[in-house]
Parts: C-alpha cells; structure tokens; sequence
C-alpha cells in the first residue's frame, strides 16, 4: 500500500511539474530576422490607390525595407479574433508619422516569404481605405492599450472593406499557435 502511495505521489508531482512546463512556456524566444511573422514597409514610396485590386499584387516583387517595423519577438500575443496584437514596445514606436494621407504599403511576411499586404495609415486621415489597415490609434477613440496595434479591415472601419480577408491566414495562425503566441 506505501509503494502504491509513493508512486502516486511521484506521478502528480512529475505530471504537475510537466503542467507548469508547459502553461509557462514563454514566448520570448530568440527568433532571427526572417523568421516568424514580420512587418516591413515597403523600399519605395507606395502609397494606396482606390481600384486597385490588392489581393492580385505579386508581393514578391515588391523591394521591402532591410528592417521590419515589427519583428517576431515583438509579437507577444496576437488575438486571432479581433486582428491585436500586443507589441514589446509602444505602438508609437511605429513609423505612422511618414505615412501620409494615402498611407504607406506594408507586408506581412511568414520566415521570410510575402504573405499579404496592408497600408499603415495616419489615424487623423480623413481619406478612406478599402484593404488592410494598420492605423495610428487614437487614444481617446479605440480601446487599446498603449502596447497594441490592431490589424483592421478598412479605414475608417470595415465597411470599406470589399475582398477577401487576407489576415486570416491559416499558415500564420499555426505558427503563431505553434510558438505560444496566440491570445
């Protein structure tokens, strides 16, 4: 009976330690540049355009910045759902202020290769958007906190919205799940 109890005890201690393990598994790894999901602007000025069709661009062939805006260990957590995500840094950190009213093109790459693009775009801009959005919150007008940055469809909202949604990627949402940093 005593060497029923021990391995008993010994079994929830070696199933709690492997539960602590793996509910504490952080996310900040060490991730290289070009791995994850990645946010880049693009080298040349390239501003939105109404009628263009942007799910047909070849993403390929567009010259990226050397830098991300956002790289992969930025990311701690992405809320699949409602398109937050929540930075290592403040969302004021990112280049809105170059942006224009047309905003500027970004694309969202996963370990290296284009996966859609979007525009960055001033929150004050009275111009409307009809593709992704990465806009500058407003404070007194979005309910973010100051780490987050939402990934939208439209601007002003989505009713600008006509297309296919390219934010909901079935490869980027594995990794990020696969790496602990789905919210």
């Amino acid at each position: 009976m005593k060497k029923k109890i021990q391995y008993f005890k010994i079994a929830i201690l070696f199933f709690t330690i492997l539960f602590l393990t793996f509910c504490s598994k952080d996310n900040k790894n060490d991730f290289k540049p070009g791995e994850g999901i990645e946010f880049y602007l693009a080298k040349h000025r390239f501003p939105y355009r109404f009628g263009i069709n942007y799910d047909s661009i070849r993403l390929d062939t567009i010259n990226l910045q050397l830098n991300a805006f956002i790289y992969y260990n930025d990311i701690i957590r992405y809320d699949t759902l409602n398109h937050i995500i929540d930075l290592s840094f403040p969302y004021d950190s990112i280049p809105f202020c170059n942006v224009g009213v047309y905003g500027q093109l970004f694309v969202v790459t996963l370990d290296s290769d284009p996966v859609y693009c979007g525009f960055l775009w001033s929150g004050y801009s009275s111009v409307p958007c009809h593709w992704v959005a990465m806009y500058e919150p407003i404070e007194e007008l979005h309910d973010l906190q100051k780490n987050q940055i939402r990934i939208s469809l439209g601007y002003p909202n989505s009713e600008h919205f006509h297309a296919n949604d390219p934010r909901n990627n079935k490869a980027i949402f594995r990794r990020l799940l696969k790496d602990g940093k789905v919210k």
